[in-house]
């Protein structure tokens, strides 16, 4: 239930995000030709791959250290830092939308 719901929520966002990251690609100049869509495509791919391999190293690391308790208290803070980050982000644009 719950773990399916979750899954369908990050599937959608992550093709939103990859979606969006060609679309600006394009608008900020770069040809909008079949080896724009090879580099974003691999450059998603490679950051994609590293955060696979750095979040559990890292997680990892930081269990053994501190224990679950401030893991978990780490990772809560980390997701409101980035909620907040977004949100500023979002409330700053000002409704403006990239011009196409």
């Amino acid at each position: 239930g719950q773990s399916t719901m979750g899954g369908v929520g990050v599937g959608a966002q992550l093709v939103a995000a990859f979606s969006e990251a060609q679309t600006s690609a394009v608008a900020s100049g770069f040809p909008d030709t079949i080896n724009t869509y090879a580099l974003v495509s691999s450059i998603w791919t490679s950051a994609f791959a590293l955060g696979a391999f750095v979040g559990p190293t890292a997680a990892g690391t930081l269990y053994e250290v501190v224990g679950f308790e401030w893991s978990l208290l780490f990772t809560v803070g980390w997701n409101v830092a980035v909620f907040v980050v977004t949100l500023n982000g979002v409330a700053g644009c000002g409704g403006h939308q990239v011009q196409q």
